[in-house]
């Protein structure tokens, strides 16, 4: 018999922290880190964890040793395919790897595909759309959602596909998400946070068609631009969030991520004072 999760009662039973590998960012943030995921979750106040392989880390054989680390966690999330640069996963996913953690883990509840879509350039009519077609994926959720406790299947998806407008190529789009339970969506450029509700107003369109549900991806750096997140476009998101929460528009929230929550970012620090004190409001 399949085992469901208590209903969310507050926003933080709603936020999530996206985890990597320690120090993975660094290309980015030219610093470095050695937070490991669990202790970023503790110390931006998460109950709810996205473990997400990035650059082959870790390997699967890693896998359980970091599960380890997130049994006070009350919800996890393990990539079954990586970002982009863990090409391993272009031919060979994490599933069954993801599987096996799942059994022994009770509050593991989901595989996620990161890095899903092909970039918009890459995009023409009639080519492939994704690293995996749809096929694959929807018999990925199938494994999944029938495993002897179900599993659902997350989907990334950026606002820079929303540009694109191609004849078929946006229905293909649409057949992939299809073939998955859940849209995280997520705003490369900081600066196109500016448009967050009306291009969110779009896939709030396309998951109805599908029958997904969406958590927002809010960055904690803007790595679109390799700079700092402004605090004032941190707090637009969050804020937005939150309200949409409330008006049962999204899901949940999720927080990228755990490679710079102890470095010296305004946004970061913001954001972990913003969750302690929002945190324990009610949501239905």
């Amino acid at each position: 018999m399949s085992q469901v999760a208590p209903a969310a009662s507050t926003l933080r039973d709603r936020f999530w922290l996206w985890a990597h590998a320690p120090n993975c960012h660094r290309q980015w943030v030219q610093r470095d880190s050695r937070i490991t995921p669990a202790a970023a979750a503790r110390h931006l106040g998460l109950d709810n964890l996205i473990m997400v392989v990035f650059g082959n880390r870790p390997e699967p054989s890693e896998f359980a040793v970091y599960q380890e680390s997130f049994q006070g966690l009350r919800r996890v999330v393990w990539s079954v395919m990586g970002d982009s640069s863990s090409t391993r996963n272009d031919t060979c996913g994490d599933v069954e790897a993801v599987l096996a953690l799942a059994a022994g883990n009770p509050n593991l509840v989901g595989g996620i595909m990161d890095d899903l879509f092909l970039v918009p350039e890459k995009l023409t009519p009639g080519g492939p759309v994704a690293r995996w077609d749809a096929a694959r994926i929807a018999a990925v959720r199938e494994q999944l959602n029938h495993a002897p406790r179900r599993l659902e299947l997350y989907a990334v998806f950026y606002d820079l596909l929303l540009g694109v407008c191609a004849p078929g190529i946006r229905d293909e789009l649409g057949r992939h998400l299809a073939a998955a339970d859940v849209i995280t969506y997520w705003t490369w450029h900081a600066k196109g946070l500016a448009r967050l509700e009306e291009n969110f107003a779009q896939v709030e369109t396309m998951a109805a068609a599908n029958g997904n549900r969406i958590l927002l991806g809010c960055y904690l750096y803007d790595y679109g631009d390799n700079r700092e997140m402004p605090v004032e476009l941190m707090q637009h998101q969050c804020e937005l969030g939150r309200r949409w929460l409330r008006e049962g528009r999204i899901a949940g929230m999720i927080f990228l991520g755990s490679p710079i929550v102890d470095l010296p970012f305004a946004a970061v620090e913001w954001t972990r004072r913003w969750i302690a004190r929002v945190g324990d409001e009610p949501v239905a």
